[in-house]
């Protein structure tokens, strides 16, 4: 069959409407279907031409492609909005507990434990430490944290100092002193100077191990006898405070001199309540 337009060439469709067979030159694509170029087709071609062929195979393709990037980008929203939630609530509740943290204890200050170690759970504490402002501030503000906890139970301080400051050492007395929660004190290795009037200040039990070592000795009163003098003043305050914690006598506390105590002196001068025993090496089976 050949083109009812053009005989010399070969028919490649044949229009919708008149049923003329047409060649690639004479045939008129639209949506409606295939017409010849005159008056069948004049209609439909002067609205919408023709598209190329494949054309709308590849515009099916392109929207597939435009449906899948959406739905990605709505996917990967979707996941970025959850991570940020994610980490809002997360920063909220780190936030809450820092500044939980930071209302009884100064961000940073000296080593501060998070509330969420396991010594803090058990309501210990370890300080080994010479006794000045910096580590006094640190040991108080623990006391005072562990204190303000809804659980009242006792507080356990682990204890080895070579002494320090005596102001600083009397401030800590008088928070444990004053706390309202049982602090018992365990003094381990070396207990000296300010060290021993920390660990006579515990207010529950009061104890050491058998081998630790003890150093007292008196304050320097180089200006006692003279009217208004610091010195004149702490005499009679020390000796108060030591006589209302211990049974050392007054000539031992108002001498400048060192004296070593074992644990079994310090107990019997009232510095602890108990001697805590060491376990035995077991023996090898024969």
């Amino acid at each position: 069959m050949n083109c009812f337009n053009h005989n010399e060439a070969p028919a490649i469709a044949i229009c919708k409407q008149c049923g003329k067979g047409l060649c690639e030159e004479c045939v008129t694509e639209t949506p409606n279907g295939v017409f010849c170029k005159g008056a069948c087709g004049h209609g439909a071609s002067a609205t919408r031409p023709a598209a190329a062929p494949g054309t709308h195979r590849f515009a099916a393709l392109g929207l597939t492609v435009k449906v899948l990037s959406s739905m990605l980008v709505i996917a990967a929203a979707i996941v970025l909005a959850a991570f940020i939630i994610r980490a809002v609530r997360q920063a909220n509740t780190d936030s809450a507990d820092i500044e939980d943290l930071e209302t009884r204890i100064e961000k940073g200050v000296y080593n501060t434990p998070s509330l969420d170690t396991l010594l803090f759970r058990q309501r210990k504490i370890y300080f080994s430490n010479d006794i000045n402002e910096l580590t006094c501030s640190w040991l108080v503000k623990q006391l005072l944290l562990l204190a303000g906890t809804r659980e009242k139970t006792d507080i356990s301080l682990y204890l080895c100092s070579s002494g320090g400051n005596i102001a600083d050492a009397k401030a800590a007395c008088n928070v444990i002193r004053s706390l309202g929660v049982r602090v018992n004190i365990f003094a381990s290795g070396f207990c000296a100077s300010s060290g021993v009037r920390i660990l006579a200040a515990g207010t529950g039990t009061r104890a050491a191990y058998e081998n630790t070592v003890f150093m007292f000795h008196g304050q320097d009163l180089r200006y006692a006898g003279k009217d208004h003098s610091y010195d004149a003043v702490a005499k009679e305050l020390d000796i108060k405070e030591w006589r209302s914690m211990t049974d050392i006598p007054e000539s031992t506390i108002l001498d400048t001199a060192e004296v070593y105590w074992t644990p079994q002196e310090a107990l019997k001068l009232g510095v602890i309540d108990t001697v805590l025993a060491l376990p035995e090496k077991k023996s090898s089976p024969k």
